[in-house]
């Protein structure tokens, strides 16, 4: 670590100078003294002991405790000079050990000296990946059955699709509650851009007339089958996961793209041995969507429906196939677009986390929510559906 410290210090031309008079504060930080002048580095409460102000910069602290991240200041004895961010990441390994532990009769908890914020932002962390790895593992045996149908019923694979997406216009369009609001104004989309409705919505737009480009479906449980359930002749293309319900594939008439995605080994065995790429899937058909339209390469990335939380104690939009009110105290607070705070669940706050992360990084590509209501993603632009089109 000192080699690569001297020579990231070296090479970039910074001046260490010695420290005096050092002293560490248990649970606090540190305070020494640089050439006669005081310096002080730890949390906020050692701040406030000396009487920094920490002002406007508070809501950056809070952004980042609540990411998991511990958030670390830097004063000299008047002002605020800088903040970083620490973290001790979850370990692939947490997920087997905690379903260890729960089998043999285990209560697990977790013990912190981090602040309130960065400790709640570890927890679900941990509970969304004991979720999401419970999930895979409950549905392995059926995941293995679609996986082997699905890959003999298929016309083409999905990155066949990409002279048609890229640089075009991708409306993907969810089944949250506030999609009742907007959804009709999708008749005046230009015909260079795309719209790709998640199987949950396709017959809500059928119904009014609107027939999709394509249609999105992602599911492994038999479920799902009711999405298309009587309009199995409809000429839509489809583009299913190479582990979605088998029966759907299987009975559906039109023309059948599959997308094979990471955290499936037979699935990354297949798409290596092909050539072909691997789509990450967040956990739901939104989110599956998403990663498809960045790795086509479209210009700007649409959402509507994509409320991810409860918006008026719905959980989806009203005729798709999946609505039903929700009543539950087992609810996570976040920000709404508006700036409120609106209930939501552990799975819709673990993909709208998935989100964030997904596109935080990706350039090139504008990310719009039309939704309209739900909760705030951060990254994407807030926009009436009316103003993209």
């Amino acid at each position: 670590y000192n080699e690569k410290f001297n020579f990231f210090t070296s090479s970039k031309e910074v001046d260490i100078k010695i420290g005096e008079e050092f002293n560490a504060i248990w649970g606090r930080g540190i305070i020494g003294f640089i050439e006669g002048e005081k310096y002080i580095g730890g949390n906020l409460a050692l701040m406030k002991e000396n009487s920094i102000k920490i002002g406007k910069y508070e809501k950056v602290s809070d952004n980042v405790a609540e990411k998991g991240k511990t958030p670390l200041y830097f004063a000299d004895e008047n002002n605020l000079l800088g903040i970083i961010a620490v973290a001790d990441v979850v370990k692939p390994t947490s997920k087997k050990a905690i379903e260890q532990f729960k089998a043999m009769g285990i209560d697990v908890v977790m013990l912190t000296g981090d602040n309130k914020k960065t400790a709640e932002a570890i927890r679900q962390q941990l509970e969304d990946v004991f979720i999401s790895y419970s999930s895979i593992k409950n549905q392995l045996d059926d995941l293995t059955r679609n996986f082997r149908n699905n890959i003999k019923n298929y016309d083409y694979y999905v990155d066949k699709l990409r002279n048609d997406f890229e640089g075009k216009d991708l409306y993907i369009v969810a089944a949250g509650p506030s999609l009742d609001y907007n959804f009709r104004e999708l008749v005046n989309v230009s015909k260079n851009s795309i719209i790709l409705a998640t199987g949950t919505v396709l017959k809500k737009l059928i119904g009014a007339g609107i027939n999709p480009d394509f249609v999105i479906i992602t599911d492994g449980t038999t479920n799902v089958y009711k999405q298309i359930e009587g309009i199995e002749d409809y000429d839509i293309p489809l583009i299913h996961l190479s582990t979605s319900y088998y029966q759907i594939a299987q009975n559906y008439t039109g023309v059948k793209y599959i997308a094979f995605q990471n955290g499936f080994n037979k699935a990354e065995e297949y798409a290596k041995l092909n050539k072909l790429l691997t789509y990450e899937t967040g956990g739901s058909v939104s989110t599956t969507a998403l990663d498809i339209g960045i790795k086509l390469g479209c210009k700007r990335i649409i959402f509507l429906g994509l409320d991810l939380a409860y918006t008026n104690n719905r959980d989806h939009a009203s005729d798709t196939a999946d609505e039903k009110e929700v009543n539950s105290s087992d609810f996570r607070k976040v920000e709404d677009i508006n700036g409120n705070m609106i209930n939501t669940g552990r799975n819709l706050d673990m993909y709208r986390k998935w989100i964030e992360n997904r596109i935080e990084n990706v350039s090139g590509i504008e990310f719009i929510d039309a939704t309209e209501g739900g909760a705030k993603v951060k990254g994407m632009k807030i926009k009436k559906l009316s103003e993209c089109i």
